[in-house]
Formats: structure tokens, C-alpha cells, sequence
């Protein structure tokens, strides 16, 4: 291709020449050469970047940014399986190894239905074709796990050999449960897919996903037409007249570019005026390059970094190409200030920093509600994959509804309705493989009891079995152990035999259950039966918890773990406003997950704090005796300022049915999580487009009472259309603790419903925190 290309940029250039006459050809002909040896170094480099597809200047802006490595394709699968080769190759060798369709029967429920895997023509797509059915089209750049066995299958008489059999968790908690017809079928397919998913996962970082869409097209030279069209994959939807002068003033003049002219064209649409502007008032008084002092100034002054004039000549230096350049010019300012790096979220708050010796009854526990549903409350899919799926999201607290099977084995669905059945053995297997990939701390499983005793002792079996001595020795006397105390360590919470009543758990089950579930005594009597069974757990669904005294609830928790759960007239999975019980002081708020709602979003936001461990310390003034949930004093802790302006988004994602990039964006910024006079929405103006809306002059102000329990939930909604906005209109979402939130100028990234980051989507701000000392540059 390279060959090819330079021979029609040298036929161009000959037609050129050949088109000119008189004592002026020379000139030209030499200006054609000019032309022509400019475009062959661009191709050079192109050349060189299809041989190493790292540029330096990609791993450079890549340790600039300092963010995190795209996630990689979770892996479990023994090494004999693997086919080394495929790493060596390139992604075109891997597609063409695997260009015949692979023979291979598709499990599902309790049937095996044969199916060919095949690859779409780039790779990027797996089809499961089915004879009679709908062909499956599993992107592989959704794929988050590739397992090889069928140990956490549920087997109905079938029996493959677990040696061709492979599994694909992708999206958020849906699978693929393939048998291969042979051994070298699943060796080749596992290892050509978890070669393909890294790679096609690496591209939500800015410069790999350029040079992924980039090669969608195909071409080497790439012409105007085919430029603003890949423009407009990417989200890029300025208006045609802006594209084709960015794209005029960066090519040779033979109306065709190269991917690096590409690249640079990006970074001009995408420049942001705010920060020439900026750039420009901190130069005012030197001009030329913002200087190390000015820099440090700066960082200091605005973001509130703790800085060394020597940090901020380190940071210069990395930041620019030519490292003998003293001071730092906006290009380096801009690609400091839009880093990932230089993101909202304080990356000390993605460590553990908290204190994880106190007992448990003093943290709010992530927590899951009917774990295993997939759907509604009524008919949906049950899956050990939502067990897998909110593990490796931090939850620490699953519920499992078990329910007498046939054959002896205990099952788990929502009883009494249509909802499928799953084995609990399955499921126990699978928290036993990820309890704590994303955390140490402990797991608590909720066991909800509707089994005989002959298939509850095959319950505690299969703990035991599985589990092993990662099930602590019972809970004796005391207050309840912290959770350091706990790290990588199952905790069960059920019923147990009560000393003198009716035995109606089986004995060992009993013997393994650390946190009992009991009716609750009433506040006036709490104390004393906690203090006799310091590990009793009480449950009440939301409209139980509403009825109770708020001030005998918040005493109540400071000692005895309270857990919520949504009411039963929730079928469609909705969820309840977990803001009330958390400032009650509940530690296990139970919400259904897979419902992706405002409410999990908050959820979410909270559990992001404290390294995204599941623990969250409660406030110390929810620890301190005479606490009032109710009080709405401005001394209920001290007051924080939070006020944040939205100075621009970039590549808003646009929704079917729309124009491209015809929207009328909005951000809403809300408070949840804390008292109920922190409970404010603010919402900007609308933008005028999906690519470059500003809102330079707005300033959105939160006045906040309890700011360690605080979470700012952030969408972007859609207000072109007349209705009354619904979830629909939401296009992105955030969610961040106030406590996580970092002063200055930062980018925000933005996600989708199931919080897969939205590739070069962002959000620019502005935050104060505190009243702080000084005053924007956009005021």
C-alpha cells in the first residue's frame, strides 16, 4: 500500500507539472517536488507507525495524562490453552487465522444448540450463527472476561468435556457459553478473542481510539469526503465549512491527508477557546511561554496543588516535545488541562485511606438487592453473571433467595414467580472466583431460607467445600470485628437456632452463620438484645424503615447493623431513594443494581470513595451521641461551599432518532446522599450543539450541610425535544462523593448508562470548594 500510494502521489505530482507551460515550469516542477518528498516523509511515518503502533508521542501524551491502562480482558484460562503466535501477530493476521468459521454448540438454559463462530471482515464483531435463529453479534470490544471450563455452569444431564468448552462475559453481566468441536477450535478462538478485545478495548484512550477509527476506513491517503465522514463517526459534528478549513491547513495541497494530519485536526476541533483564554490572561504580563514560576503560580493559586517550582519545571518538561524548551506552550498547557489526570476525582481518594478498624456497624456496605435477577421482579433472567458483575464493582453485600431443587440440590430464583433458576452451587461458585478481585474486604452473603433442612445442610456443604477457611470461626461475644479484621474473608448472614426454641435451620448450617437475622425488638428494648447478640442483623423493607422513629433509627445504628430493602411492590425493578437511610445511619442499603436509575448512579457515586472498596467510614457526627437526621441546622456540620461552573463539553454522544449533533444539551448537576437540605438541582442553559456547547457564564452554587456524605450526581440531557424530559433524554452520566471532588480547572469524563466511559467525551469546569480565595477568570 505504501508503494501504491507513493507512486499516484508522484503520478499527481508528474500531472501537475506536465499541465504547466512556459519559463515558469521549472518552478513549478521543483515546487511539485517539494510536494512530493513532504508527502513521502508523511507516509514514511505512517509506514513507521503501521510497523510500531505506539508512536513516542502517544506514549508520551499516555504518561503525561497518567491515566489509568484501558482495562484488559479479564482473564481464566490456563496457559497450555493459549496460542503464543497471536501475540506477535497483527490484528489483520489474527482476523485472517480465524477467517473459517468455527464449529461449536451454544449452551443455553439446558440445551446445546450448534452455532458457527465466525469474525466480521475487521474484526471487531463476533457473529454466533445459529441454524433457525437470529445471529448473536457480540462487539468484541464489550467483552470483559473470557473463562475457560464450565465450572460455573448448571449442567441438566449434559456432560461436554470441560476441556472445549470457553465462556464470554461482555456488556453488563450477559454471557456466551460455548462447547468447541475440538480441542484446537477453542484454542484458536479463545486466544484470537482475547487478543482482539485488548486491542479493541485500548482504544478508548485518545490517541488509540483515533488510530482504530482511522483504520475503520481502510486508506492509507484519505480525501475530504471520507474525512468529515469518519469526523462524524467519532461525534466530531462541526459544521462542514469549520472541517474542511482545519483540514485545508493541515494537508499538502493535494486534497488528501495522512492519519497524522488526522490526529491534528482533531486537536483543533476539540481546542477549547476558554483555555486560549486562559492561557493568554496568564501570560499577560511576560508573553511568549507560560514560565515555571507563572506555571507553579497557577497550579497553586487555581487548582490548589501542593507544588515545588521544580515540580513545575518537571511537569514542563514532560509535558513538552522539545525538552529544551524552558517554558510550557499551550499546546502542553491544553494537553495538561485535558488529561485524564487532571481529572475531578481526587486520585487519593481511589486508594483506601479510611480507617477499616472500626467495627462494621460504624461503615455503609455496598450492597445488592436479589442479586442474581437480571430484570423485572417477576419473569426475567436469573444469572450467576450478576453475582460476577457487582463483585467485580465493589459490592461486598449479595443477596441469594434459596429454594428447595430437584435432585436434592438447592436452587436460587425469586420464588413463587416466573423468574429461571440457577444452581446455588453455581452461584457460590462464582462469588467464591470474585469476591475479591475488586476488593480485600469482606463479602457478606444475605442467604434468604426457604429450603428444607435436608437441602440446608447441602447448603452449608457446599459453602464449606468451596469456600473453605475463608469462613471465619462464629461470631462468640463483643461488638462485631472491623473490617480489616475480615479481609478476604465470607461472611454469612441467615437464620440461625435460637438456645431454647424450636430448631428450624439445619445444625450446621446454623453453625456457619455468623450474623443472625432477627425481628427487631423495638428502639426501647434494642440495647439490651444486642448486647446479649451483638451480631443480630435486622431487616425492613423501605416502608417499614419509613414508619421508624428517625432519631431511635440513628442511635439504633451506631451499634446494630439495619438492612433496607425495596418494597414488594417494586415488579419492575425500581428503586428507592437510599438519601434518607443513609442519613439514618443504615448500613446495608439494598438497591437493584442492574436497574441503572438515578438512584445507583448516587450509589454508585458513594461506593467510588475510599478506593472503591465497598466500605465507606460513616461521618463522625452519625458516631457522635445526640445525633438528629432530621435537625436541618446549618451547625449539623460544617458548612462547604461547592460551586462549580460548566465552561464547555466536547463529542457529546448523539441518540437514534436524532440528527447527528443536532441537540440542545443541558447539565444537570444534583446533590444526593446527605441530609435532606443538601437535596439541590441545578441545570445550566441549553447548549447549541452535541460537539463544542459553552456555558462559560454560568455559575451552579451548593451550600452543603453534610459534604462528607454528599454525592454529586451529573447528567447531560437532551432538551430539544417538547416533552417532559425522561431517562431517555439522558446521554451521559457521573457520579462523584463531594469529599472526591478537586478544586480548579478539570475535566469530568462522562459515561453511559452502564458506565462504560464515552471515548473523548468530557466535560471542562471550573470548582470552587470552601467560598475559596479567588475568583474564576470567567466570572
Amino acid at each position: 500500500k505504501f508503494r501504491r500510494t507513493q507512486a499516484s502521489l508522484s503520478s499527481i505530482s508528474s500531472e501537475r507539472v506536465g499541465e504547466q507551460r512556459g519559463p515558469r515550469a521549472a518552478a513549478s516542477q521543483m515546487l511539485a517536488a517539494q510536494f512530493v518528498m513532504r508527502d513521502q516523509a508523511k507516509l514514511q511515518l505512517l509506514k513507521e507507525r503501521k510497523r510500531k503502533r505506539h508512536s513516542t508521542l502517544s506514549a508520551r501524551i499516555s504518561g503525561i495524562r497518567g491515566s489509568k491502562e484501558a482495562n484488559e480482558v479479564f482473564v481464566d484460562v490456563p496457559a497450555n490453552i493459549m496460542v503464543p503466535e497471536f501475540e506477535a501477530m497483527s490484528i489483520k493476521e489474527v482476523t485472517r487465522a480465524l477467517s473459517e468459521p468455527g464449529t461449536a454448540s451454544l449452551y443455553s438454559g439446558s440445551e446445546l444448540k450448534t452455532a458457527f463462530l465466525r469474525l466480521d471482515d475487521r474484526g471487531r464483531e463476533l457473529h454466533v450463527v445459529r441454524q433457525g435463529s437470529q445471529s448473536k453479534v457480540v462487539m468484541l470490544k464489550t467483552i470483559t472476561e473470557v473463562r475457560h471450563g464450565c465450572k460455573m455452569w448448571q449442567m441438566k444431564g449434559i456432560e461436554p468435556d470441560p476441556t472445549l468448552c470457553f465462556s464470554l462475559s461482555y456488556g453488563f453481566a450477559r454471557s456466551l457459553r460455548i462447547v468447541a468441536s475440538s480441542g484446537q477450535v477453542a484454542r484458536l478462538w479463545i486466544s484470537g478473542i482475547i487478543r482482539l478485545a485488548n486491542h479493541f478495548k485500548s482504544e478508548n484512550a485518545p490517541e488509540n481510539f483515533l488510530e482504530q477509527q482511522w483504520d475503520t476506513m481502510r486508506l492509507d491517503l484519505m480525501d475530504y469526503n471520507h474525512a468529515i465522514r469518519l469526523f462524524r463517526m467519532i461525534n466530531i459534528h462541526a459544521t462542514e465549512e469549520q472541517i474542511l478549513s482545519t483540514l485545508s491547513s493541515v494537508d499538502s495541497g493535494i486534497g488528501k491527508i495522512v492519519f497524522e494530519d488526522f490526529r491534528q485536526c482533531v486537536q483543533l476541533l476539540r481546542r477549547r477557546e476558554e483555555i486560549v483564554l486562559l492561557y493568554k490572561r496568564l501570560t499577560t504580563s511576560t508573553g511568549g511561554d507560560l514560565s515555571p514560576a507563572q506555571f507553579r503560580k497557577f497550579l497553586v493559586g487555581y487548582q490548589k496543588e501542593k507544588v515545588s517550582e521544580v515540580d513545575a519545571l518537571r511537569m514542563i518538561n514532560e509535558l513538552n516535545e522539545n525538552t529544551e524548551q524552558e517554558g510550557l506552550p499551550l499546546a502542553g498547557f491544553e494537553a495538561y488541562l485535558t488529561a485524564s489526570s487532571n481529572s475531578i476525582f481526587d486520585p487519593l481518594k481511589s486508594e483506601v485511606y479510611q480507617d477499616m478498624n472500626h467495627p462494621l456497624p460504624h461503615y455503609f456496605i455496598h450492597s445488592s438487592h436479589n442479586t442474581y435477577l437480571t430484570g423485572n421482579q417477576t419473569n426475567s433472567k436469573s444469572s450467576t453473571e450478576m453475582y460476577v458483575q457487582v463483585l467485580k464493582d465493589g459490592c461486598r453485600c449479595v443477596e441469594l433467595d434459596c429454594w428447595d431443587g430437584t435432585n436434592g440440590d438447592p436452587i436460587i430464583f425469586h420464588g413463587h414467580t416466573l423468574t429461571s433458576k440457577i444452581s446455588f452451587e453455581s452461584v457460590c461458585q462464582a462469588i467464591r472466583d470474585y469476591a475479591f478481585v475488586a476488593s480485600e474486604y469482606p463479602v457478606i452473603l444475605s442467604l434468604e431460607n426457604h429450603c428444607c433442612i435436608q437441602q440446608q445442610h447441602r447448603m452449608a456443604e457446599i459453602m464449606l467445600e468451596l469456600f473453605g477457611d475463608i469462613i471465619p470461626p462464629k461470631f462468640e461475644s463483643g461488638p462485631l470485628p472491623s473490617p480489616e479484621q475480615l479481609k478476604r474473608r465470607i461472611i454469612i448472614k441467615g437464620k440461625c437456632n435460637e438456645p431454647g426454641s424450636k430448631k428450624s435451620v439445619d445444625e450446621l448450617l446454623s453453625d456457619i452463620t455468623h450474623i443472625s437475622s432477627s425481628k427487631f425488638p423495638g428502639f426501647s428494648k434494642a440495647r439490651a438484645f444486642c448486647d446479649s447478640k451483638p451480631w443480630a442483623v435486622f431487616s425492613f423493607s423501605e416502608t417499614q424503615e419509613a414508619k421508624l422513629d428517625r432519631n431511635g433509627l440513628a442511635e439504633f445504628t451506631t451499634y446494630a447493623l439495619a438492612r433496607i430493602y425495596p418494597k414488594g411492590t417494586r415488579v419492575d425493578s425500581s428503586n428507592y431513594s437510599p438519601d434518607r437511610r443513609w442519613a439514618s445511619g443504615c448500613q446495608l442499603v439494598a438497591l437493584n443494581l442492574h436497574k441503572h436509575d438515578r438512584h445507583c448512579w448516587v450509589n454508585y457515586g458513594k461506593f467510588r470513595d475510599n478506593g472503591g472498596c465497598g466500605y465507606v467510614l460513616k461521618p463522625d457526627e452519625m458516631l457522635t451521641p445526640g445525633y438528629d437526621p432530621a435537625k436541618q441546622h446549618d451547625d449539623c456540620s460544617p458548612k462547604v461551599d461547592l460551586r462549580i461552573r460548566i465552561l464547555s463539553a466536547r463529542q457529546l454522544p448523539t441518540r437514534d432518532g436524532r440528527k447527528k449533533g443536532k441537540l440542545s444539551p443541558s447539565i444537570v448537576c444534583e446533590i444526593g446522599g446527605g441530609c435532606a437540605k443538601d437535596s439541590v438541582v441545578h441545570e445550566t442553559s441549553r447548549g447549541e450543539n452535541a460537539f463544542d456547547p459553552c456555558w462559560t457564564q454560568e455559575e451552579l452554587t451548593f451550600s452543603l450541610h453534610q459534604p462528607d456524605s454528599a454525592v454529586m450526581y451529573i447528567t447531560v440531557v437532551d432538551r430539544s425535544a417538547k416533552h417532559v424530559m425522561s431517562d431517555f433524554d439522558i446521554i451521559a452520566h457521573t457520579a462523584i462523593p463531594v469529599t472526591a471532588i478537586r478544586p480548579g480547572y478539570r475535566i469530568i469524563e462522562m459515561y453511559d448508562k452502564e458506565r462504560n466511559r464515552i471515548p473523548m467525551c468530557d466535560l471542562f469546569c471550573y470548582v470552587r470548594k470552601g467560598g475559596g480565595s479567588r475568583t474564576s477568570i470567567h466570572k
